[in-house]
C-alpha cells in the first residue's frame, strides 16, 4: 500500500491536551495546547495542521463537528484528526501508545501511519484493553472535490459526532 508521508498532507504532528497528560507530550513527541477550551484548542490544531491527543473525547467531537460545518466555501476546514485515549498513565503502562504512535493503526484497508490518518480526518478511539476503534469526521467541499476519497472502506467507517451526508 502506497502511503501518504508528512510531507504530502503538511501533517504537523501531535498536539496534546487534558491536564492529565502530564509526560504525554514528550511520549507522542508531539506539542502541548495552549488554549484551555475546546474551541481554542481545535482552533490550534487547526492552524498547525496537528492531530489533537486527547482524554476527553466526547465533548472535543462534538467540538470538532461544529468547527467544521462552519465552511464558508473560501477555505477548508478539516482537522488533521483525534486521538482519544483513556489515561496517559495506563497507555504508557502498558506501553500501548507507543507502538500506536510508531507503527500507526490498522485499519480495514490496512496499517496508516499518523499522515494518512490525519489526511484522512479520522478519529480514533483506544480503549483500556489497547482496542482501537477507528471513525472519521465528515470532509469540507473542497476537501470532496479536489482530493475525493473513493475508497468503499473509508465509506463505510462511521461518522464521528453528527452523521452528515456522505459526498462519494
Amino acid at each position: 500500500m502506497v502511503q501518504i508521508d508528512r510531507g504530502e498532507t503538511r501533517w504537523g504532528g501531535f498536539l496534546v491536551v487534558d491536564e492529565d497528560a502530564v509526560g504525554l507530550t514528550e511520549l507522542v513527541g508531539g506539542q502541548r495546547a495552549g488554549a484551555a477550551y475546546d474551541l481554542g484548542i481545535i482552533e490550534e490544531a487547526w492552524r498547525a495542521r496537528r492531530t489533537i491527543v486527547s482524554s476527553h473525547g466526547d465533548d472535543l467531537v462534538r467540538a470538532i463537528g461544529e468547527f467544521q460545518r462552519r465552511e464558508d466555501g473560501r477555505a477548508c476546514c478539516d482537522l488533521r484528526g483525534l486521538l482519544i485515549i483513556p489515561s496517559d498513565a495506563l497507555v504508557r503502562d502498558r506501553a500501548l501508545l507507543p507502538q500506536l504512535i510508531r507503527d500507526g493503526v490498522d485499519t480495514p484497508a490496512g496499517r496508516f501511519r499518523w499522515p494518512a490518518i490525519g489526511y484522512l480526518n479520522l478519529c480514533l478511539t483506544v480503549d483500556s484493553a489497547g482496542a482501537v476503534t477507528v471513525r472519521r469526521f465528515a470532509r469540507c467541499s473542497h476537501c470532496n472535490r479536489d482530493a475525493p476519497i473513493r475508497s468503499a472502506w473509508y465509506h463505510d467507517l462511521p461518522f464521528a459526532g453528527v452523521e452528515v451526508q456522505d459526498v462519494r
